[in-house]
C-alpha cells in the first residue's frame, strides 16, 4: 500500500482568496478540529496503518511532518507516531497516528494530525 501526498502551499495568509481551498478565512477559533476526513481504504488495517506510520517517518513529501511521540515509543512497540492498538480489547480502532504538521507559506503554523484506523 502506498500513500500519496501532494505537495501544495499550506499556508493561505490571512485573507480569503480565489484558490478555493482558500476560500474562508480562518479565525482560529477551530482549535484541534477543524476538518475531519472520512476514507475508505480497500486495504487490511496493518497495512494502512504501516503506511501512514511510515509516511510520518520520512516526515511526508513535504518534509514538514513530525511524528508524535507515543507511550509505546518508550519500549520499542509503536512506530512513525502510530499506536498499534490490536491487542487491545477496549477498543475496535487497530492503529492511532498523530503528527505534527508545519504549514507552508510565510507563517508556518502547526497543526496537528490525529488519524484513527479502525
Amino acid at each position: 500500500l502506498a500513500l500519496s501526498v501532494n505537495a501544495f502551499p499550506g499556508t493561505c495568509g490571512l485573507q480569503p482568496t480565489s484558490d478555493p481551498d482558500c476560500a474562508h478565512h480562518d479565525f482560529g477559533s477551530c482549535g484541534n478540529a477543524c476538518c475531519a476526513v472520512r476514507a475508505t481504504v480497500r486495504a487490511p488495517g496493518n497495512r494502512v496503518g504501516a503506511a501512514i506510520a511510515r509516511v510520518f517517518s520520512i516526515k511526508g513529501s513535504d518534509a514538514a511532518f513530525t511524528p508524535a511521540t507515543t507511550w509505546g515509543d518508550f519500549f520499542s512497540l509503536d512506530r512513525g507516531g502510530c499506536r498499534d492498538l490490536r491487542a487491545v480489547s477496549e477498543t475496535s480502532d487497530q492503529f492511532l497516528c498523530q503528527a505534527v504538521h508545519a504549514t507552508s507559506g510565510p507563517y508556518h503554523f502547526k497543526d496537528t494530525v490525529n488519524v484513527r484506523v479502525g
